[in-house]
């Protein structure tokens, strides 16, 4: 059973009886408004009888604009969608009794606000003031959430200024334990919160979280909903973070704000030589105002980001000093050398496995009587490879990548202790339009766009030393509108639309080149190349990712319309939504190439050093690039009934119908898709396969792994308030 915040005691007990005789599932609250709110109330005369036929008003005093309905015989109205923000005034007008006016109601998302209008015998030329203080209170509203402000997300210090962020301020919200690093809602996981931005759906597909943060001054508030949610939140479990960008007004407002950090204001690692650089400029503005006075206004908001930062790295790497007297490693002794063995190894740590190719006097030649093992060239305990005896491509890496040490441990490899940098910028702009042509027409339109390249020093699964950095450019657009037309005091039909955009060509090799620029013999599929992966042992790690690049572009769209119909003390509401998701992901993984050089392998010295120096490696890994092109879509639709039973006790109840497609694998026209046989099965597609498994095209095997879509999901809803 879920949880009902009740708003009486009396009520809930009164109530306990009838709930727990019921199943309940999720609650909507008086029915669902994404981007809007509402005002409801009751007319009534001195002796607590209702009054018909009274005129009410809402008048949107920052932007003039003003909506008229007529109470019906019950003496109830409504104004089921309006802008949020204001402040509003309520103005109730009727024959026989002084005008009752409350002012200063401000609306946020989803609200549903009651005015409750006492009317007083009287000539119209009085009127009854009543100011909002007493009328801010949420009578009908059985949602578990947690409303910000705007007002509070320009107050609240938050470190990346990520709105989102709040709602781990929320009860039941808990830090997430998982790789996704989001936060989990009473109990459920990460990836099933869901995140909308003026109705559009801007939840990042592949990763299923916060595709983009908004500049917090851009926006109107932020409704954290946790539980017991409203219909046309329907896709996820988790939480529901819905935003929502100002509007202008009749007058003319804006703001300016910078954010300043620098390195004499942070502490370095304990391990630093040198304190590493931190500089940060955070900075921007909005405006809003009338482009003509209550009919359109305009809004705007810029958000910069520059940044410089680095991060203390200390490395293993070679002893010794380079130059015209070398020794050490970097002159090719490895006397000292750890020599971890993989295998039978000598008193030296040199297995007694054969070498593979001529290392000075020593002779790769099993049939002559020459040393021919690891064991009996070395034998004397003094390993020494002089670097002109080196591979010529391991030679090249040695001199180009791996630097003197720096920070001596005294043990055989010491470490080199560096700064890496990395720099970030980000420009975010914010546009909405809002327009009112009639007083039955409202329309409103907006644009988010942001771009965010960054590099690195030290790439994704790279190499341990400078040299071998990557870069990204993050590229973001969000769009979204809403058409309101009223057909009758009664009924109203909203139709919106969503569209978000996330191009992100991520884990690039800076510079990007070819392997074969340092003398490899090795074509990557993916352009966007750089220089393979080198692990050696525990000693350190050269080249670029192994996991890039990865170029990736998602896009959701979303397509929704509500209906309201107001029929005596209900209100009627019926909406469908139709949204989907696509996710084009080339993934290089192995692209450029990958060594491993750990000395186990069947020619290895059993010092993964001597292995990469003379070019010995254990194995070498290099795949075709891995391709995804996944496509969903999820159609929905619901019913539901606001009863205003009597001014005190709401019922809301409705049902829901969702159908989620599985999701389907685009990628190689669906010819890489393999699916499980009970039986021992063989393909029709491809004759001869192995038992058990099928193909895209056999029966029962399809795009989506065999899954198959769902037509009878439907969710019941009822609440009381």
């Amino acid at each position: 059973m879920k949880n009902f915040p009740f708003h009486s005691a009396a009520l809930a007990i009164t109530l306990t009886a009838l709930v727990g005789s019921l199943a309940f599932v999720d609650t909507p609250s008086a029915w669902p408004q994404v981007t809007t709110a509402a005002i409801h109330g009751t007319v009534t005369d001195p002796s607590g009888a209702v009054v018909p036929n009274a005129k009410v008003t809402a008048l949107n005093t920052a932007t003039g604009i003003s909506t008229g309905t007529t109470s019906n015989k019950s003496g109830y109205f409504i104004f089921p969608e309006l802008q949020v923000g204001g402040p509003y005034t309520v103005t109730v007008s009727a024959a026989g009794f002084e005008n009752f006016v409350a002012s200063g109601l401000i609306l946020n998302v989803n609200d549903n606000r009651e005015v409750l209008a006492g009317l007083k015998v009287g000539g119209t030329a009085e009127t009854v003031q009543v100011t909002a203080t007493a009328l801010q209170v949420e009578t009908s509203n059985t949602q578990l959430e947690q409303m910000i402000t705007s007002s509070q997300l320009e107050s609240i210090p938050m470190e990346g200024r990520d709105a989102a962020g709040l709602a781990k301020f929320e009860s039941g919200v808990m830090e997430s334990s998982d790789r996704l690093g989001s936060y989990s809602t009473n109990g459920s996981q990460t990836p099933q919160n869901d995140v909308i931005l003026n109705g559009a759906d801007i939840n990042d597909f592949a990763l299923q979280d916060e595709g983009i943060e908004v500049n917090p001054d851009a926006l109107q508030e932020e409704n954290l909903v946790a539980s017991t949610m409203n219909p046309e939140f329907s896709r996820n479990s988790g939480a529901i973070v819905n935003e929502v960008v100002k509007s202008g007004t009749n007058t003319v407002h804006g703001s300016g704000f910078e954010y300043y950090r620098d390195t004499f204001m942070n502490n370095g690692n304990y391990f630093s030589a040198t304190r590493p650089i931190f500089h940060q400029n955070l900075y921007g503005g909005t405006l809003g105002g009338p482009i003509f006075k209550n009919k359109l206004f305009f809004f705007v908001a810029y958000q910069g980001d520059r940044n410089r930062t680095s991060t203390t790295e200390l490395a293993s790497t070679l002893t010794g000093t380079k130059g015209a007297t070398p020794t050490g490693q970097f002159g090719g002794d490895f006397s000292g050398d750890l020599n971890y063995v993989s295998g039978t190894a000598d008193s030296e740590g040199l297995t007694d496995k054969p070498i593979p190719f001529n290392i000075g006097s020593c002779v790769a030649d099993p049939d002559s009587s020459t040393p021919e093992t690891w064991a009996d060239c070395f034998s004397s305990g003094t390993v020494v490879i002089p670097p002109s005896e080196w591979n010529s491509v391991a030679s090249n890496l040695v001199n180009n990548y791996v630097p003197q040490a720096n920070y001596p441990t005294g043990s055989p490899t010491d470490l080199y202790d560096f700064n890496a940098p990395n720099t970030g910028a980000l420009d975010q702009g914010v546009l909405r339009a809002d327009y009112t042509p009639s007083s039955k027409d409202t329309i409103w339109a907006a644009s988010i766009f942001q771009s965010s390249p960054s590099t690195n020093a030290l790439s994704f699964g790279g190499g341990s030393f400078p040299g071998f950095g990557q870069h990204a450019s993050e590229h973001l657009k969000v769009f979204s509108a809403s058409y309101t037309h009223t057909f009758s005091a009664n009924k109203l039909n909203e139709l919106h639309g969503g569209y978000y955009r996330l191009n992100y060509p991520s884990v690039i090799p800076s510079p990007v080149q070819s392997p074969s620029s340092l003398g490899f013999s090795i074509n990557p599929q993916l352009s966007l190349s750089g220089i393979p992966f080198i692990g050696v042992g525990n000693y350190f790690d050269l080249g670029n990712s192994y996991e890039g690049p990865q170029p990736r572009i998602d896009t959701n769209l979303t397509y929704a319309d509500n209906f309201t119909w107001i029929r005596g003390n209900h209100a009627l509401k019926f909406g469908a939504s139709y949204e989907q998701f696509r996710v084009h992901n080339p993934f290089g993984y192995l692209n450029n190439g990958y060594y491993v050089f750990n000395g186990g392998g069947s020619y290895s010295s059993g010092d993964p050093l001597i292995d990469f120096v003379l070019g010995i490696p254990d194995s070498y890994y290099q795949t075709n690039d891995g391709f995804i092109d996944a496509f969903t879509s999820e159609t929905f639709a619901y019913a539901q009934d606001n009863w205003k039973v009597n001014p005190d006790l709401t019922f809301n109840f409705g049902t829901a119908w969702d159908v989620e497609q599985p999701t389907q694998n685009k990628q190689f026209n669906g010819l890489g898709i393999v699916c499980f046989a009970v039986s021992n099965t063989t393909s029709t597609v491809y004759p001869g396969g192995p038992p058990g498994l099928t193909y895209n095209g056999d029966p029962g095997c399809n795009e989506a792994g065999g899954a198959t879509t769902h037509w009878n999901r439907f969710g019941p809803r009822i609440g009381f308030a």
